[in-house]
């Protein structure tokens, strides 16, 4: 039932998309936001090739518009690691994760919790590839993030304490 509502909403954003086009061009903040969108829908709904050719159509527009410090650039850097982690292309993520930490500090108008996830990546990343006291060292840091961000007994604090 859940994936039909992705399928249905990929279809009205891919329709949305076209009218900005069509009214606002290339050019427009909102075309941007809107294939930002399909493709992390994409990406939710496993399309994971079409949410990687998006995001990094995005990524690249943000860079060149807004710049590398800007919070929708770095969420845009963020999400194209995931997307990459997601198949299995660690080296990519692992580059990209560290750019989105290395980032963070820079920028403002990002949440506190959105570091999170590139210490999440590279944790997993780590593992993956058998590097398991640094993944245990970053696991570690994300649960000490999450417990001093959302306390102790947080559905995701307890989650990375389990990992």
């Amino acid at each position: 039932m859940a994936q039909g509502r992705y399928i249905d909403a990929r279809t009205h954003i891919a329709r949305l998309h076209t009218t900005i086009l069509t009214v606002l061009g290339h050019q427009s903040v909102l075309s941007t936001r809107a294939s930002f969108i399909e493709a992390r829908i994409a990406g939710t709904i496993g399309d994971f090739a079409k949410a990687e050719v998006l995001t990094r159509e995005v990524l690249q527009k943000r860079l060149n518009d807004l710049g590398p410090r800007d919070p929708d650039t770095w969420r845009s850097i963020d999400y194209l690691a995931w997307v990459l982690e997601r198949q299995s292309r660690f080296s990519g993520a692992e580059k990209l994760s560290r750019v989105a930490l290395q980032l963070y500090h820079k920028i403002s108008g990002l949440e506190e919790q959105e570091v999170l996830s590139p210490k999440r990546y590279l944790s997993f990343i780590c593992s993956y590839q058998g590097r398991y006291d640094e993944s245990r060292d970053l696991s570690r840091l994300l649960q000490g993030n999450l417990e001093a961000l959302l306390g102790a007994e947080h559905p995701l604090a307890l989650e990375a304490h389990m990992q």
